[in-house]
């Protein structure tokens, strides 16, 4: 196990991780990368959520996050992101989805992300890009947080390591606007049924610990 992470505080999840087989890049340590976008980019990603449909953002009610689907961005801005991670992880990476999203209680829905892995066909890292906030909410990757700044981004395995959010209520006014990248190898890894197994159980033994849970187990069927 990488010394970079602490489980201290989980140890129902540290005594699995070391019961379970190794996982590709469970150990990643993630990359804080600075000043992503210049002031043209960021003015251009701001505009296109600004003008975004108000009707056409989709809730996610379990977490108070909307989501802006299909939002306009320039490819360039794309091919940016692409190269930026790529250079971060030292191997070609390719940007396969991108998305837009505000965390804010203007939604109507308590703001929370329980652990989780990311469920992809494929080997994924996972690019957090924060575009603007007004609240610190650490993001949280294999028991250690995060807290970005604006521009910030933060680089890890979103398919291979727990990732959550600190269990914290945040303000009435709190608005957390995010860019989430999801980039493959430039050859596809793919998952294997096996790793997938091992990686629920991580994350239903994660969500128990931290008591911060999906609505599966909320309905008591984990």
């Amino acid at each position: 196990m990488n010394n970079f992470f602490s489980f201290d505080e989980f140890p129902e999840y540290k005594k699995l991780r070391e019961s379970q087989p190794y996982i590709q890049n469970q150990d990643f340590i993630p990359v804080i990368i600075n000043d992503i976008f210049d002031q043209n980019e960021t003015k251009h990603i701001l505009e296109a959520v600004e003008n975004f449909p108000s009707e056409k953002i989709r809730i996610q009610k379990w977490g108070g996050q909307g989501v802006f689907d299909h939002i306009q961005i320039s490819e360039n801005i794309k091919l940016k992101i692409q190269d930026i991670a790529t250079k971060a992880y030292g191997e070609e990476l390719i940007l396969a989805e991108f998305s837009v999203v505000k965390y804010s209680p203007e939604y109507g829905y308590e703001v929370k992300l329980f652990p989780h892995y990311d469920t992809r066909p494929f080997e994924m890292f996972v690019l957090d890009i924060q575009l603007k906030t007004n609240e610190d909410w650490g993001i949280v990757v294999e028991g250690n947080t995060f807290n970005l700044l604006d521009n910030q981004a933060i680089l890890f395995s979103g398919t291979q390591q727990m990732h959550w959010r600190e269990n914290k209520k945040l303000s009435d006014n709190a608005e957390i606007l995010m860019i989430f990248c999801w980039l493959k190898h430039k050859t596809p890894r793919p998952i294997l049924e096996t790793e997938s197994s091992l990686m629920l159980d991580r994350q239903q033994v994660l969500q128990k610990e931290t008591k911060i849970l999906s609505d599966e187990i909320l309905r008591g069927s984990v």
